[in-house]
């Protein structure tokens, strides 16, 4: 997989990711479209797989309604790392910060990003998140 190409197709996932938490977009179906089905989620010591468009549709609301209820504005990229597993795969570990819209910190998080090209489109197909 090929990095530059790969960093913009995230870089751009991460932009309506914000935009959605922030409530500057509602476009959740689009976000939708990132995310492979099934797709494996490992938070913390959970473990969850979920298996249809209706759970990732769940899960990704949930996020976002989190994000809204504290009164999100931005995160912060402090790291990020691509690593090719194959020619169709890649790992992209992130260490992000979120503030809140007046600044305030909302601690950082630790994710880890398996994407796959599919036979739609790359997609994301396992999300790790650590909360260091």
């Amino acid at each position: 997989m090929e990095r530059d190409t790969l960093v913009t197709w995230f870089d751009e996932y991460m932009a309506l990711f914000v935009a959605l938490g922030r409530r500057d977009s509602e476009d959740f179906e689009r976000l939708i479209e990132y995310f492979a089905v099934p797709m494996t989620l490992v938070i913390d010591d959970a473990f969850r797989s979920l298996g249809s468009s209706e759970e990732v549709a769940a899960f990704l609301r949930q996020m976002i309604g989190s994000m809204r209820a504290v009164d999100y504005g931005a995160t912060e990229t402090v790291a990020l790392e691509v690593v090719g597993l194959s020619a169709g795969s890649a790992l992209v570990k992130a260490e992000l910060r979120r503030h809140s819209k007046s600044g305030d910190s909302l601690g950082g998080l630790s994710v880890g990003y398996l994407i796959a090209q599919t036979t739609t489109g790359r997609r994301i197909c396992a999300l790790t998140v650590a909360n260091p």
